[in-house]
């Protein structure tokens, strides 16, 4: 029997090359992966880059640029930030404004967490005046069974959208 033997060198790799995918915390939540926002990056007052569809300006006037570092605008259902990060370097960001759809959303989370507080209000209620065992002999009717199967859905659906 003989020997045999193996001689390595290892090569040395760029630290960004290989990236441990395993230990990432999952989805990158950076504005470039989002479609809520869209932004534009302007350098000597022209347009850089943009993401998303939102129509910006190839070009900036002076008097667009803000005074300030920070200066919220509302133009045509749509919120800007603009970030004054030089003399000549302006970054945009715009949201559409979903005022309506957002305060009907939060009128239907308080709706039905209503619901499930006076659902438990109702069954501690029933619980504490009659006791355990009535509670299991309860025959719920036809438009009883089809109320609650309403109403599960109605709440499920809420969770599940938002």
């Amino acid at each position: 029997m003989g020997y045999i033997y193996i001689l390595a060198s290892p090569r040395r790799s760029k630290p960004q090359a290989l990236y441990p995918e395993l230990f990432s915390k999952g989805k990158n939540n950076s504005i470039e992966n989002s479609s809520l926002y869209s932004f534009a990056i302007y350098n000597d007052l022209q347009l850089i880059s943009n993401h998303n569809d939102y129509a910006f300006a190839t070009k900036l006037a002076e008097t667009e640029v803000p005074k300030n570092e920070f200066t919220l605008y509302n133009k045509k259902k749509y919120d800007e930030l603009w970030y004054k990060a030089g003399p000549q370097k302006v970054v945009v960001i715009a949201k559409q404004d979903n005022l309506a759809i957002e305060t009907i959303t939060l009128f239907s989370y308080l709706f039905c967490i209503f619901l499930i507080i006076v659902g438990i209000f109702w069954v501690i209620n029933y619980v504490l005046g009659k006791g355990w065992k009535s509670l299991k002999s309860i025959q719920f009717s036809i438009r009883n069974q089809i109320h609650g199967t309403v109403i599960f859905i109605s709440v499920l659906s809420f969770l599940i959208i938002e």
